[in-house]
């Protein structure tokens, strides 16, 4: 006689905890800025249910730099992502700039979270 399926203990009734991060915003403008660093601050939230891993955040210029302060978050956890942008790093920078800053986590259906920095150095 074939076994009865039951679908309680099937692997697909489990539903898996994943993480879901969320940025508070996915830009900034600095405005007009002279020659100084300038820096803001984004929050990171994991608005999942399973444990939010910040792997790595890069940019897309050595005059921009990205740090966390914290790269492990549980569901509803948040952490201070710090944006700096210095335009004297590259030399003689003027005029209107883009930036990027790519958050690289677990988020399975996010995997990199991309962060734009605008300025127009005078």
């Amino acid at each position: 006689r074939p076994a009865l399926y039951n679908a309680k203990h099937s692997a697909f009734s489990i539903k898996e905890k994943n993480p879901v991060i969320n940025v508070d915003r996915l830009s900034y403008d600095f405005g007009d800025i002279g020659q100084e660093k300038v820096e803001t601050d984004f929050i990171i939230t994991n608005k999942g249910d399973g444990v939010l891993e910040i792997e790595n955040v890069a940019t897309s210029c050595g005059c921009t730099k990205g740090e966390v302060e914290k790269n492990t978050l549980l569901k509803g956890e948040s952490t201070q992502l710090k944006v700096s942008f210095d335009p004297k790093a590259m030399g003689d920078l003027h005029g209107e700039v883009y930036r990027e800053v790519y958050v690289q986590s677990n988020d399975k259906n996010n995997p990199e979270t991309i962060i734009k920095i605008y300025a127009n150095v005078l």
